[in-house]
């Protein structure tokens, strides 16, 4: 994953303790993380940066990109559930309005931030549906998730969704850009 922010590039590999950074492309610097994880997916907004994981409730917030701050997920709050943020695959995160927020597909959960440090986790929030989440991204005043599927799901706040209308085609991404949400799809 490669995220951009702070006048820099900032470089993010799955089951990896470290980063790297450049601030031409060219020339990189390694740094370590506090652990090792599953890291998804990744954000500059708000001043930091912020990366998530699938496989534990931490999450890691930087200002430069070098030096690297652990907050945590909330467990499961759901009274009848067993589950908790060390299970929970939070696998996207966004950036606006001031907050970050994160989402997890497998118990329809997400955790919003306004610093990327203290997270507050919305229990079985996202719309009813079995989810395989391609992409989340933030504009027009509002978060969009989109479905590997075509299922769409917009929030303005993180916290309430309602449903969307579908895409048609197989969609591996989606950005935000001059006003337009695109979605890339690998159907013709």
């Amino acid at each position: 994953r490669l995220i951009a922010g702070n006048n820099r590039f900032i470089a993010v590999a799955s089951d990896e303790s470290r980063v790297s950074s450049s601030l031409t492309g060219e020339t990189w610097t390694s740094v370590d993380l506090p652990l090792t994880a599953n890291w998804t997916d990744g954000v500059w907004g708000g001043d930091k940066f912020v990366l998530i994981a699938d496989d534990t409730d931490i999450v890691l917030s930087s200002t430069d990109g070098e030096t690297w701050t652990a907050g945590s997920i909330p467990n499961d709050a759901t009274a009848d559930s067993t589950l908790d943020s060390t299970i929970a695959q939070w696998t996207r995160v966004s950036y606006g309005n001031g907050r970050y927020v994160a989402v997890s597909a497998n118990d329809l959960a997400t955790a919003t931030s306004t610093d990327g440090e203290n997270w507050t986790r919305h229990d079985s929030v996202l719309p009813e549906q079995a989810w395989n989440i391609a992409d989340l991204e933030f504009g027009a005043g509002r978060f969009v998730l989109v479905d590997t599927t075509g299922l769409t799901a917009y929030s303005f706040d993180g916290i309430t969704w309602y449903s969307g209308n579908a895409i048609v085609g197989t969609v591996e991404k989606m950005k935000y850009s001059q006003g337009i949400f695109f979605a890339l799809t690998n159907t013709a």
